[in-house]
């Protein structure tokens, strides 16, 4: 017999203006005799009355938080009301049907509609004014402007991500001069070039089915 052997540690966070959703009483635990892990958090917050919950789960501890977790239900998504005793299921018998993990670890997400609700994985930097650059009492740094804000990575891009993407590139007409190098596949990639990376970029979006955003001339012909 199959099974999931889950120690969930689990957390919120929130990109807020306002007051952030808290969450308390977080419990997770597999359901004897099946493969659903049920969810239960209390969360209250004063400035909105639906919040966005978004769920991870890591197989190490969380080092990665990379496992699929598609099959939810219950207080997840788009919509969950405030309160306490909310519940949301996990179907691991068709996300990782098969496997198991003494060292799961579970990350809950709770946005309250302050600022976009990023991708997981994802943060969202809004638009506005900022320093940037080394201060010290003789010297400051030059003030940058953000027109439009934007989503950026949570953690820096992986060896592992950078491999699994640049692999897919080049088997869809990409080319890269510079492999990448990296310690581990869970330490932070480097020796690439920026040209490198944009390219990198252009193939995860398409990777994930979205367009492509960088190119060289204002017919986006390359």
């Amino acid at each position: 017999m199959n099974r999931l052997i889950l120690f969930c540690a689990l957390a919120s966070l929130t990109a807020s203006y306002a007051a952030p959703p808290v969450v308390s009483n977080l419990h997770a635990a597999q359901r004897a005799g099946t493969k659903l892990v049920d969810i239960t958090y209390d969360v209250a917050d004063p400035d909105s009355g639906s919040l966005t919950v978004q769920v991870e789960i890591s197989a190490n501890s969380g080092v990665t938080y990379d496992l699929p977790v598609k099959s939810l239900s219950g207080a997840v998504g788009p919509g969950v009301a405030p309160g306490t005793g909310r519940v949301l299921t996990w179907d691991a018998g068709k996300d990782w049907n098969g496997n198991w993990s003494p060292t799961c670890k579970a990350r809950l997400w709770v946005h309250d509609g302050s600022t976009p609700v990023p991708p997981l994985g994802m943060v969202y930097v809004p638009n506005g004014t900022f320093v940037m650059g080394y201060v010290d009492a003789t010297s400051i740094g030059g003030q940058v402007e953000l027109t439009k804000g934007y989503f950026m990575d949570r953690t820096e891009t992986s060896g592992q991500s950078w491999t699994e993407v640049k692999n897919w590139a080049l088997a869809h007409g990409y080319n890269f001069g510079f492999p990448g190098a990296f310690v581990g596949p869970n330490h932070p990639v480097q020796t690439v070039r920026w040209s490198e990376v944009v390219k990198w970029c252009n193939a995860r979006s398409e990777k994930e089915g979205l367009n492509p955003c960088y190119y060289t001339d204002a017919a986006k012909s390359q």
